[in-house]
């Protein structure tokens, strides 16, 4: 976690293909309400999900540098970094059809 720290966290990445091919056309309220439901879906999971989470797809970390820095075996990584992707999944699926009005 103190490696975490020290790495820059100003790293953006898009949320979908969409979002990494948006450009001036984009609408600021948009892209601040995606990242505000990113934040509290990532807030949402577990702090070792979350963990995962960070380290893999936000540090672009391998599996074994995550669960090195962990201290939890390759496979335990595999397993809640599929956790944490399916719940991210089901809790921004459901802001943005809320966000939409659907």
């Amino acid at each position: 976690m103190d490696q975490l720290r020290r790495r820059s966290r100003t790293r953006l990445l898009p949320l979908n293909e969409e979002a990494g091919q948006a450009g001036i056309d984009s609408d600021p309220s948009d892209v601040a309400a995606e990242r505000h439901d990113l934040a509290q879906a990532l807030a949402s999971l577990p702090v070792e999900q979350r963990a995962i989470v960070l380290l893999v797809d936000a540090e672009g970390m391998d599996y074994r540098e995550a669960s090195l820095i962990l201290g939890i075996p390759q496979g335990t990584v595999g397993s809640r970094l599929s956790r944490a992707r399916s719940a991210l999944r089901v809790s921004l699926g459901n802001r943005t059809e809320e966000r939409d009005g659907r």
